[in-house]
């Protein structure tokens, strides 16, 4: 019996959300009868579009280089309008990823670091294989592991992080392949 609070919780959703669509106010009641039930609620990056994925990413690095991010140093990063970032911050927010108000600090939640991570390591493990083992200038890495960090499955991940892993204990292998490629 979930008790008082879902009934509150419930009669606050039906009443005041603007989400009138049952699938979302589903979502909403499965995931709060979870975090009732004690069950740990997952946030996983495959629930934010690769455009998400860009703005946490960017808040995380900002936040561990300089301590603080505002929504104009993400959009000169992202190069995108204020309206975007607002907006997506927004979404982030209520996905409870950061904690964003206008004019205010944004700061990241716990499961927001979680998902940055993701990211940023996804990020890492690609730009590494095109720079090891491809042999790719570092810009060139890193551009093409911003496009491709978003559409990676989990299983790729593990494989590439496999191979880098065996090619780094094993360098000759790499170093035989960039050197037959350079020919």
């Amino acid at each position: 019996m979930l008790g008082l609070p879902y009934i509150i919780f419930v009669t606050i959703l039906h009443s005041h959300t603007k989400h009138t669509c049952p699938e979302i106010n589903h979502l909403f009641l499965r995931r709060f009868r979870d975090w009732h039930q004690g069950k740990e609620i997952k946030l996983s990056s495959k629930q934010l579009t690769s455009s998400l994925e860009d703005y946490i990413e960017v808040i995380s690095n900002n936040l561990k280089q300089h301590q603080k991010v505002r929504a104009i140093d993400i959009s000169r990063e992202l190069n995108v309008s204020r309206a975007s970032v607002s907006e997506a911050l927004k979404r982030l927010a209520d996905m409870g990823l950061i904690n964003y108000s206008r004019y205010d600090v944004i700061s990241i939640t716990e499961e927001g670091e979680k998902a940055a991570q993701r990211v940023i390591n996804r990020h890492n493990l690609l730009k590494s294989f095109f720079t090891e083992i491809l042999g790719l200038e570092e810009n060139e890495a890193a551009e093409n592991a911003c496009r491709i960090e978003h559409v990676i499955t989990e299983n790729v991940y593990e494989k590439l992080t496999g191979y880098l892993e065996f090619n780094r204990e094993h360098p000759e292998f790499a170093q035989s392949f960039l050197s037959s490629k350079r020919k």
